[in-house]
Parts: structure tokens; sequence; C-alpha cells
């Protein structure tokens, strides 16, 4: 989050769930949009889902 006057272009945020069905409850909860109205989110999010096959071992 930038702490400025200058708003942000972008907020990245990853939020993993066991499954497909998980992540969109989440995302109509009514948790989510009262968060986003406090947290002051004007536009609707572009959401992108990313499906991981492997972790690396590093």
């Amino acid at each position: 989050m930038m702490s400025n006057d200058i708003p942000p272009v972008a907020l990245f945020v990853y939020h993993q769930a066991n499954d497909m069905a998980s992540l969109r409850a989440f995302l109509d909860s009514a948790e989510l949009k009262e968060g986003m109205e406090r947290a002051g989110v004007a536009e609707p999010p572009d959401i992108r889902f990313v499906e991981v096959s492997d972790f690396a071992g590093y």
C-alpha cells in the first residue's frame, strides 16, 4: 500500500484456497465487499485466477 497522496495504480493480492469454489464464494462474500468499501475501493476489481501446478523446492 502507498501511504502518500498519490493513489496506487495497481494492488496485487494473492489469496490461496483449496478449490475454485472457495475462491468464488470469497469473491461473492459480504465480508470482502465491506472490506473493499472501508478501504475506499472506487471501481470493481480486475480479478484473475492463477492455478499453481507445482511448487519449486528452493
